[in-house]
């Protein structure tokens, strides 16, 4: 199995004598001046940081992570693989011809992404994520969604794609984005809350924290937190594969994804954040003025 390797880089002086010549003098101020540098540079090492996200990918809970740019493919060629890059061998596959989405070079601001054509397409996971009983969880995703023709479509879903039913999915209702966690338990932003972000590269974050549904629950759009509704019910997960695409029982949204990001729990405002901001530099989308990118 190839995978593809993704890494992130993180982030004296003395005097000499010499006899009666008067170097050590020389040596002893040039020390000093030193010394009071280095006194100075400890001072501002000490009030001189950073609060507030680092623009980086949380590594911790990684279950899945692809990328549109790990696939070596022209325009138009079916995606059978999309290998995952998180060190869990989550790779998204299909192995029917006709229902596999395409890979098209240039969408997300000149990035590649993989087309699911809201008809039959889609990419799932062998096996189920870590994600059972009533589980933190976060997924993010990179793309660009189309204005939808009707129906509520599935973008995403904790879901065996030839089983009804998903332990919560990522659905549009007109000009609204919503995660469906199922049995008529929505996380609900506030009416067309999506409908300025149709057609343009955006990311998308859901990240839901054990407990009640509406308290739990927080949807961000390229930065932008989104207040929500829900009902007040604990969801409990089953064990279950992660699709994108089409999924038996919802109809498929037509959606082009970059990159997707899916964790065994909720990541904290900072990270979310520090993520975006990873993001939102590496593809060009301007974020919500609330977050401040180092």
């Amino acid at each position: 199995m190839w995978r593809v390797a993704i890494a992130a880089l993180i982030l004296g002086c003395g005097g000499k004598s010499d006899g009666d010549s008067g170097l050590v003098e020389e040596a002893d101020t040039d020390t000093d001046t030193d010394a009071d540098t280095d006194t100075d540079a400890d001072a501002d090492a000490d009030t001189d940081f950073t609060v507030g996200p680092v623009a980086t990918v949380p590594i911790s809970g990684l279950q899945l992570w692809v990328d549109a740019a790990s696939l070596i493919l022209g325009d138009d060629w079916p995606v059978p693989l999309w290998m995952d890059a998180s060190g869990n061998d989550n790779d998204l596959a299909q192995a029917g011809g006709d229902a596999r989405p395409t890979w098209q070079s240039n969408v997300v601001n000149g990035h590649p992404a993989v087309h699911f054509d809201g008809i039959d397409d889609y990419l799932s996971t062998e096996e189920p994520l870590d994600v059972a009983g009533d589980h933190g969880v976060t997924v993010y995703a990179v793309g660009v969604v189309p204005v939808q023709v009707s129906g509520t479509p599935s973008l995403w879903a904790f879901a065996d794609p030839d089983i009804a039913g998903s332990g919560g999915s990522l659905e549009l209702d007109g000009f609204d984005l919503f995660f469906s966690i199922g049995a008529g338990m929505n996380a609900l932003p506030s009416a067309s809350a999506f409908s300025s972000y149709f057609g343009t590269a955006q990311i998308i974050g859901v990240v839901k924290a054990p407990g009640p549904v509406d308290t739990t629950t927080s949807i961000r759009y390229s930065g932008a937190l989104q207040p929500v509704t829900g009902t007040t019910e604990v969801p409990d997960f089953a064990p279950i594969r992660f699709t994108v695409g089409s999924v038996v029982g919802n109809r498929a949204g037509v959606v082009d994804f970059a990159e997707i990001l899916v964790y065994d729990r909720e990541l904290d405002t900072d990270e979310q954040e520090g993520l975006e901001c990873w993001l939102s530099a590496k593809y060009g989308i301007d974020l919500h003025d609330s977050v401040e990118c180092p």
